[in-house]
């Protein structure tokens, strides 16, 4: 009987091991999967967007839409962040769960 425990409690940790390491990567690809070039891009696009709508208001004409698709950057932006975030923390959870 204790051999068997033995055994199933061996068993139950190599897996714990195989999950955490197959979980660490899943997180570690989707955390690099290009948030960093997301970010640049709409960086860039705002950029241009500023400029647009400056170019407009001292010309005195209408940037409604110009300013809408800056605040939908701006919220898009903020989505990348907050995933990376997430994942940060995803990692330091794995972490303290293979240092436990």
């Amino acid at each position: 009987m204790r051999d068997a425990v033995v055994k199933v409690i061996k068993e139950v940790l190599g897996v714990k091991d195989v999950f955490l390491s197959v979980l660490k990567e899943n997180i570690r690809e989707v955390s690099e999967s290009g948030s960093g070039e997301q970010i640049a891009k709409i960086d860039h696009k705002l950029k241009e967007l500023w400029q647009e709508l400056l170019r407009l208001a001292n010309g005195k004409k209408k940037y409604g839409d110009v300013s809408d698709e800056i605040h939908k950057l701006r919220e898009q932006r903020q989505c990348v962040l907050t995933q990376d975030a997430e994942g940060n923390d995803r990692q330091q959870r794995i972490g303290e769960m293979r240092d436990s």
